[in-house]
């Protein structure tokens, strides 16, 4: 079975949730949402103070997760993460159970990802927790990990990609990480899963998503820019902008291997 487990690594706001939606779609795949989210939160939204033993239960939990899956009728485990959850514990994911992962990378431009989360902060008057990089610097970190432990490089893509050319990103995404493919991907029915219910404040992160039939193109004219941003959020950019660079300049755009 873990032959057959693809991981999407990927930070807030940078559309890893869309994409699941749209992998989730194949009847052969079971998706696992943010495995290590409450190795990180409480219940409450709340940033544990001894995250330890937890991160050992998620490592379990996803081993019996890979286990049930051939049972259950499902070839493929699908994982989507945060790789910030993990707090510096990348070798859990490149050894023993985990050693034949394949694991993936989703960006999106941080100037993008700063607004949304802010649009939390002001529509609906939450305080999420980010890094100082907007959790870069930890989804490059883990790149490099794997990359080191494999001797193949690992998939990037990003979120404007899929979004403006959903067909060909999804197919030859699915075809890199021996995925099958299929038209239903493209369009869904509004849904919840139910283990999207189980993070803090689900319907705020999830809205879109669990409202949406598939991806749509970004045609408007982009007109953000991080002068529009507060003053925490534009430091974040800043300081996330190295690690998104050096990650944007290995994406691969399918269905070509050259951008």
């Amino acid at each position: 079975m873990a032959d057959g487990v693809v991981i999407l690594w990927t930070s807030h706001r940078c559309a890893g949730t869309a994409f699941e939606r749209s992998i989730r779609e194949l009847e052969s795949v079971k998706g696992l949402h943010e495995p290590n989210c409450l190795a990180f939160f409480c219940e409450d939204g709340k940033l544990r103070d001894d995250p330890d033993s937890v991160y050992e239960a998620k490592v379990k939990y996803i081993i019996s997760q890979m286990q049930q899956c051939a049972s259950a009728g499902y070839k493929y485990l699908f994982i989507k993460d945060l790789a910030y959850y993990l707090g510096g514990r990348y070798n859990h994911y490149i050894q023993g159970e985990f050693a034949n992962f394949k694991h993936t990378f989703m960006i999106r431009d941080p100037v993008a990802v700063a607004h949304s989360i802010q649009g939390l902060v002001v529509q609906n008057g939450v305080t999420p927790y980010f890094t100082d990089t907007l959790g870069f610097q930890e989804l490059c970190n883990m790149y490099e990990i794997v990359k080191d432990a494999n001797s193949t490089r690992p998939v990037v893509i990003s979120a404007e990609d899929v979004f403006n050319n959903p067909r060909d990103m999804m197919e030859g995404y699915c075809k890199s990480v021996g995925l099958p493919f299929s038209e239903k991907m493209l369009k869904w029915e509004p849904n919840v899963f139910d283990d999207w219910k189980q993070y803090p404040m689900y319907e705020v992160w999830h809205n879109k998503v669990m409202a949406s039939t598939g991806f749509v193109k970004h045609t408007e004219k982009q007109t953000k820019s991080s002068a529009d941003l507060l003053p925490e959020f534009q430091s974040a950019v800043k300081n996330a902008l190295p690690y998104y660079e050096k990650l944007n300049s290995l994406r691969i755009i399918f269905p070509s291997y050259n951008h």
